[in-house]
């Protein structure tokens, strides 16, 4: 008889069931494309992606392909953590060190069996997923490519005496935020590069194969996602897609900017015409992009968000703010006494210092991860079991009542984080808010007549 598939087990699709439940919650919308050109399980499959936001980077397309269970590779010093690396093993996770990071002690005593271990589950036909760039991203670019899982692809086809295909699928993430809850995000799979035409070479020229493979991977992964490229000026392009500037300009082009797909698409192009726009007068750009840099940092120093700018009645919009805040306050006190230790393993993760600097690509996976894995069963579950098993029946809806309260605590953190804001608008920061006002109508307006007269170039060389 055959043996029945891992995804299938009923504790691996309870426990996918219950991540996949908080997850949508975390991201209220997760949008998908090119599933259709994900190989059918039982494809010796390499996904291979972009790293920006730790470990929901492979959770992401790890929930949507729930016709399988996949694997991947990931960084060693979690396992050293006591319960977590219990964990991850079971959930077909292997540790991977880096020279960089964990250190040559640290390669010497997982990397084999850990590279063993994955090219053995990939000749068997399992999704093995990896990053390339090894450590994650700061932004939304990527990083250098190691040729290591490109080696990891072939050595499964030599144990599958390169009879039998293997693929490598290369996939992409989008974010809306990458530090927040409550905002959506987005999987894009791309097309699988079949490994079977290089078999054959790849035994006289690996090093040469390795590089083509990975210049293919590499260029659709830079194609499905929003690559930024110049990091000299990230802040000033990132603020300008983000701003109302860049939500008018989707509009131009006739997408909704609150839907992420459509947005995504908006940016892509508006970066697209920046880089044009720069190839034509490049000192004006630039000069552009630091103002929108320096434009970004004021803000954030004095406490504006880019949406301030963009409403009216503030002082109408801070009364009726501090009312609602008023009004909630007792019952989100009393979320937060009834809670508050649900809260304490992600803190400690975010305000922990990794090679002596705190990391804020770690906020969602902490908030995410260190919340459902763990604090919430021991926190909410187990006491609420323990009391129905004693008391009564009744404490098994505590935790649905814990999910409400913890829900009411983030939101009533975003509640005052906006009501703050308009204090600094009307109050302590108001005469910065007026010069950073005129600041950034200024640079829009010179953004929008940079754009204009690169596309107005661009059309008259088209019609000569």
């Amino acid at each position: 008889m055959s043996k029945r598939p891992e995804h299938q087990h009923l504790t691996y699709r309870c426990f996918a069931a219950y991540v996949k439940f908080f997850f949508r919650l975390y991201f209220p919308k997760l949008h998908c494309s090119g599933r259709e050109n994900v190989p059918a399980e039982g494809t010796p499959n390499l996904m291979v992606g972009c790293h920006q936001n730790t470990f929901i980077d492979p959770l992401a397309p790890s929930l949507l392909l729930d016709d399988r269970r996949t694997r991947g590779l990931i960084r060693s010093d979690v396992f050293k953590i006591p319960v977590i690396g219990w964990l991850l093993h079971k959930l077909g996770l292997l540790p991977i060190a880096r020279m960089g990071f964990e250190g040559e002690a640290a390669m010497q005593r997982f990397n084999t069996t850990s590279t063993n271990q994955a090219a053995q589950a990939l000749a068997e036909g399992h999704t093995l997923i990896m990053f390339p760039e090894s450590g994650h991203q700061q932004g939304r670019y990527l990083g250098y490519f190691s040729l290591f899982y490109v080696r990891l692809a072939f050595q499964a086809a030599a144990r599958l005496g390169y009879e039998r295909d293997v693929v490598i699928t290369p996939y992409a993430h989008h974010y809306a935020n990458y530090y927040h809850p409550f905002y959506d995000m987005m999987v894009m799979f791309g097309k699988p590069i079949s490994l079977k035409p290089y078999y054959e070479r790849y035994q006289t020229q690996p090093r040469t194969v390795q590089r083509e493979v990975n210049a293919l991977v590499e260029g659709q992964i830079a194609e499905l996602m929003l690559n930024i490229t110049d990091r000299e000026r990230y802040a000033g392009i990132d603020y300008l897609r983000q701003s109302r500037w860049g939500a008018d300009r989707c509009h131009d082009h006739g997408g909704a900017p609150d839907v992420l797909p459509q947005r995504l698409a908006s940016d892509k192009r508006l970066v697209s015409e920046i880089d044009a726009a720069r190839s034509s007068d490049p000192a004006h750009v630039n000069v552009l992009l630091d103002e929108a840099g320096e434009v970004a940092q004021a803000m954030r120093q004095a406490g504006l968000r880019d949406w301030l700018f963009d409403v009216s009645h503030h002082t109408l919009r801070l009364i009726a703010g501090l009312t609602l805040a008023l009004l909630l306050l007792p019952l989100a006190a009393v979320s937060w006494v009834l809670t508050w230790p649900v809260y304490l393993l992600p803190w400690w993760v975010k305000t922990r210092r990794i090679n002596g600097m705190v990391d804020p690509m770690f906020s969602s996976t902490a908030d995410f991860v260190g919340t459902i894995v763990f604090t919430f069963p021991l926190v909410v579950v187990l006491p609420a079991v323990v009391l129905a098993l004693t008391v009564s029946w009744w404490f098994l809806l505590y935790p649905l009542a814990g999910v409400a309260m913890i829900l009411l605590c983030c939101r009533y953190q975003r509640l005052c984080v906006k009501v703050w804001g308009l204090v600094n608008w009307c109050g302590r920061r108001r005469g910065t808010a007026r010069q950073l006002a005129a600041r950034r109508k200024r640079l829009f307006a010179a953004m929008t007549a940079a754009l204009q007269q690169q596309g107005t170039a661009s059309h008259h060389k088209m019609a000569v």
